[in-house]
């Protein structure tokens, strides 16, 4: 479970224009993961939710992420 600084960071950061922060709260094929596998409160799931919808449909993150630009990482 996070901490309360650690959400109240999430909060402040949860914000439509950052698609870099966004992208780790959706899965590969373009998911909004659930609260209880991310392990954040109702109202930050709420924020982040309604942040990628919005990042959606603005066109700043696509509806499934397989475009190179936005793939994560996958250092094993």
């Amino acid at each position: 479970m996070r901490g309360k600084a650690v959400e109240a960071t999430l909060l402040e950061r949860a914000a439509y224009e950052d698609a870099r922060f966004l992208t780790q709260f959706v899965s590969d094929t373009g998911k909004i993961y659930p609260k209880r596998r991310l392990g954040v409160s109702a109202k930050a799931q709420r924020k982040i939710a309604r942040a990628i919808k919005t990042a959606r449909q603005m066109g700043i993150l696509p509806y499934t992420s397989r475009l190179p630009q936005f793939q994560r990482s996958r250092e094993t």
